[in-house]
């Protein structure tokens, strides 16, 4: 077994769930033995590779491996410092080099940074290299990621030393970083498409997360009843997934085939895809060939609000909004088997009277889908978990359903 540290995204309770979902749909034995709103601590078996999975976990900053764990008795860190010195860490590096420490502890332990700065300053003036110290930043009392994580995926390993320490039970584990995210591969799949509609796109990223807590197998159906330009079916198909969308306005279905069959062609992928110009409030009509295994899906979350509106104004759209839900889940109920997932966005919505107005979870109860949760035990009451855009008053809630 080996035991990795990931560097969890901007949405922590999002992040967890993903790799949890995306471990259990892997089959992998793995004990997640540590999590908090920075990084979790997980064992898993030797033959999983870091680089593969941060490719797939969208929500995942990057990843280290545990190289040296030791005793932690106050501050003694003889035994620490004796363990260290048998590893290379500058190997492959050359004899020029930047290098990070990054602290994951509960509780931050200066001394221990302080102490590992040291012993590294030194060790790397004996071995006559020239490693300069990229120190994370101070914002709000808070230290940030002293790399972007750009510039780590493109230089690690090559003139970059990433370090991580944790303390965990006891003990203090000093990992180093094995593999970083892409954003700028995410970035590409959201603009660099044949049609691209601002209004329309759930983000590569957000998409990614989305089919990845739907917990399937390669190879398995996803179903997107509100697929717009495709973003959802696009992550599905690079997962490995055959794509199945519904799309009611032509255009937007033109050209979601038209970003998928760019998808397919990129990225030389075998999954395949069938759009349907269709009302998704009739879809077990039209759907009756499919076997579809799982939904993932954004839909119409109402119009776009710059400024709080009112309360009246608010329960009005989510009155309407819950009417289209409501008929949807209830097709759903229909081409679903027991034991299937949906993942599906509902908006919530502050008001200028300081109220939060949501869509109930009857709409989907009622039709025979329950919350599920991959972290039940460690993170209870985790669905709905909250997506905010800065820009937008409607707040988005992600839901995790299955089929009773």
């Amino acid at each position: 077994m080996q035991k990795l540290l990931f560097t969890l995204g901007r949405n922590p309770k999002l992040s967890m769930l993903e790799l949890a979902s995306s471990l259990q749909a892997e089959k992998t034995g793995f004990q997640i033995l540590d999590f908090s709103e920075k990084a979790a601590l997980v064992e898993l078996p030797e033959g999983i590779k870091a680089s593969e999975l941060v490719k797939k976990l969208a929500g995942t900053v990057k990843i280290a491996q545990i190289l040296v764990e030791a005793e932690s008795k106050g501050n003694d860190f003889s035994e620490l410092e004796k363990k260290l010195s048998v590893i290379d860490f500058a190997q492959d590096l050359g004899k020029k080099f930047y290098y990070t420490i990054n602290d994951y502890s509960r509780e931050k332990n200066e001394e221990l940074v302080q102490f590992l700065l040291g012993c590294f300053k030194q060790r790397f003036k004996e071995e006559r290299l020239k490693a300069m110290l990229k120190w994370p930043k101070q914002v709000q009392g808070e230290r940030k990621e002293s790399i972007a994580p750009k510039l780590l995926a493109k230089r690690l390993g090559k003139e970059h030393l990433d370090l991580s320490v944790l303390e965990h039970e006891g003990k203090v584990l000093l990992a180093k970083t094995v593999a970083a995210s892409n954003p700028l591969e995410l970035a590409e799949r959201d603009y660099k498409r044949p049609v691209v509609k601002p209004e329309l796109i759930t983000s590569a990223r957000l998409a990614r997360i989305l089919v990845n807590l739907a917990g399937l197998e390669r190879g398995k159906k996803i179903l997107d009843p509100f697929c717009g330009i495709g973003s959802i079916l696009q992550e599905a198909m690079l997962t490995g997934h055959e794509a199945v969308g519904i799309e009611a306005n032509r255009e937007n279905a033109s050209a979601c085939e038209k970003n998928l069959s760019w998808c397919r062609k990129k990225f030389n992928l075998a999954s395949g895809f069938k759009i349907y110009n269709q009302d998704s409030r009739r879809l077990s009509g039209f759907l009756k060939g499919e076997k579809i295994e799982a939904v993932v899906s954004e839909p119409y979350l109402g119009p776009f609000l710059r400024k709080l509106p009112s309360e009246k104004r608010a329960r009005g759209i989510i009155a309407e909004l819950s009417e289209l839900y409501e008929k949807v889940f209830a097709e759903l109920g229909k081409i679903l088997g027991k034991g299937s997932k949906v993942v599906f966005l509902m908006p919530q919505i502050q008001t200028m009277e300081g109220k939060k107005v949501g869509v109930r979870e009857e709409v989907f109860k009622k039709q025979g889908f329950k919350a599920y949760n991959a972290l039940e035990k460690q993170m209870p009451n985790a669905i709905p978990v909250s997506y905010k855009d800065k820009e937008n008053r409607i707040e988005r809630m992600v839901y995790v359903l299955v089929r009773e």
